[in-house]
C-alpha cells in the first residue's frame, strides 16, 4: 500500500485528504493515540514521584535508626 502525501492549502482539505486515504476512523485511532501518550506520561510521572518517595522514606528510617543507636549507646556519640 502506497502511502498518500495530504498538504493541502487548508487544513480543512488537509483533514479531509487524510481521512479519506486513511478511512474514517482516523480521528478515533489519533485520539487513542494521544490518550495512550497521556497515560505514559502519567504513569511515569507518579511512578518516579512514587519511588522518590519511598527511597526518601527509606533514607529517613536509616537516618532514625542510626541517630536512635547514637543516642541510647554508651559513651554517646551525639553533640553531647
Amino acid at each position: 500500500m502506497k502511502m498518500k502525501f495530504c498538504a493541502e492549502k487548508t487544513f480543512g482539505d488537509s483533514w479531509d485528504c487524510l481521512k479519506e486515504a486513511n478511512g474514517e476512523l482516523l480521528p478515533v485511532i489519533i485520539f487513542a493515540e494521544c490518550l495512550w501518550w497521556l497515560i505514559i506520561m502519567l504513569g511515569m510521572r507518579f511512578g518516579f514521584q512514587g519511588l522518590r518517595n519511598w527511597w526518601e522514606k527509606k533514607q529517613m528510617e536509616k537516618q532514625m535508626r542510626q541517630e536512635w543507636a547514637d543516642k541510647w549507646s554508651f559513651p554517646p556519640k551525639g553533640k553531647n
